[in-house]
C-alpha cells in the first residue's frame, strides 16, 4: 500500500460512518412520518383497520418508485378503498 492510501483509509471510514449516521436518522424520521400518517388515517376512517392502512401505505409508497410518463397521473386514489 502507498502512504497516501493510507492516509485516506480514515478519511473514507469517517464519510461511511457519516452517512449510515445520516441514513439512520433519515429512518427514523420517515418512520415518525409514517406513524402520523396511520393515526391521521385511522382517525378520519375509524372503519379501517390495520391491514386495510398497510395496503394504503404500500400502494401508494409503492407508486412513488414508478415513473410518471406523459400523459400519466401521480394520484393517489386507491380503488382498493372503493370497494369498503
Amino acid at each position: 500500500m502507498t502512504p497516501i492510501v493510507l492516509k485516506w483509509n480514515p478519511q473514507i471510514v469517517v464519510i461511511h460512518k457519516g452517512y449510515a449516521n445520516e441514513v439512520n436518522s433519515l429512518t427514523l424520521k420517515v418512520e415518525g412520518l409514517e406513524t402520523i400518517v396511520k393515526f391521521v388515517l385511522k382517525q378520519q376512517n375509524p372503519y379501517l383497520n390495520e391491514g386495510d392502512i398497510e395496503h394504503m401505505m404500500s400502494w401508494v409508497l409503492g407508486k412513488e418508485n414508478s415513473v410518471v410518463t406523459q400523459g400519466s397521473s401521480t394520484s393517489t386514489h386507491v380503488p382498493y378503498l372503493d370497494q369498503v
